[in-house]
């Protein structure tokens, strides 16, 4: 058997070199400034956009930095309501058009009931303490 003194084992190449993206710049948004329960009213009137008020705020949550309210007419005579942080909120039925000679449903927060014309033109709702809503009188 013969033996070289300068023969090596073969050694695998270096792999190939990798191209590095450099990282991708992300904007973060600036945060939504708190606005004071106090300042709602004058917050919403200053926005300076002509805007349907059927749905408003009376008052928020104790406890809670802030609330909101958002919802619509869909599906014919259904209205859908989210809320958060909302203790009591009052509706302007007048501003919609429902159709009175038929069912109309209101569905706040997942939980849903039926509205009827003794509710025609403003109803008061107010949160209970289950977490349900139920109608304020004036």
């Amino acid at each position: 058997m013969l033996v070289c003194a300068q023969c090596r084992r073969a050694e695998p190449p270096p792999p190939p070199p990798v191209a590095v993206e450099p990282p991708h710049k992300v904007d973060i948004p600036d945060p939504i400034p708190h606005v004071d329960t106090a300042d709602l009213e004058k917050w919403l009137d200053d926005a300076g956009e002509e805007r349907n008020q059927w749905l408003r705020v009376e008052r928020i949550e104790t406890g809670a930095e802030g609330g909101w309210i958002t919802g619509g007419l869909v599906e014919g005579n259904r209205i859908e309501i989210e809320t958060r942080d909302v203790e009591q909120f009052v509706m302007d039925l007048s501003a919609i058009p429902i159709d009175w000679t038929r069912r109309a449903v209101l569905r706040i927060d997942n939980s849903t009931s039926q509205l009827t014309r003794k509710h025609h033109p403003m109803v008061r709702l107010r949160r209970t303490p289950s977490g349900g809503w139920s109608t304020v009188k004036e």
